[in-house]
């Protein structure tokens, strides 16, 4: 890949897409997991709750939102 098609893709990709909130998906994921552990439903009645994937899915997309909302704020504030 040449000098110029790497300073690209990292204006379009890291310019588009805050680092802050990609890093928020980890702790999303990790929370959306244990939720599924110590609360989830085990009769399979409760759609999110009842599968660990459904659960760390929308764990990674809380973590990404909130991640997100402060990263703005602090860009913003400076």
């Amino acid at each position: 890949m040449s000098q110029t098609s790497e300073k690209f893709l990292q204006r379009m990709v890291l310019g588009r897409i805050p680092l802050l909130s990609l890093l928020g998906l980890i702790p999303g994921i990790i929370g959306g997991y244990l939720y599924f552990y110590y609360i989830g439903c085990a009769g399979g009645g409760c759609a999110i709750t009842s599968n660990p994937w459904s659960s760390m899915i929308w764990g990674a997309l809380f973590g990404y939102l909130v991640f997100d909302l402060v990263g703005s704020y602090f860009r913003k504030k400076s």
